[in-house]
């Protein structure tokens, strides 16, 4: 019917996740919004603007954001690097 399902992008990521070049798209995507989070500059998220992001697209229960936070920070140095970030969101795939 043309439309775009939430099963359909599921099978779509999850036929591509491995592939390089798809990698490579998903990891640049990620570095861009990253730089949109990081509203310091630092290069660095803190747990505030990780959770800013997700207030941002409207969930209401973020309840979920502060131990997301901290599986994400693998250097527990309270803040997130990008390829913490990204790395993470790769292998959340």
């Amino acid at each position: 019917n043309g439309l775009l399902t939430s099963s359909i992008i599921v099978a779509s990521i999850d036929e591509q996740r491995n592939d390089p070049e798809f990698k490579e798209t998903y990891v640049k995507v990620c570095e861009d919004f990253f730089g949109v989070l990081d509203v310091s500059g630092d290069g660095y998220l803190s747990e505030e603007e990780y959770n800013r992001a997700w207030v941002g697209i409207g969930v209401s229960d973020a309840n979920f954001v502060h131990s997301a936070f901290e599986y994400l920070d693998v250097s527990e140095d309270g803040q997130l690097s990008i390829n913490e970030y990204t790395s993470g969101l790769l292998a959340y795939l």
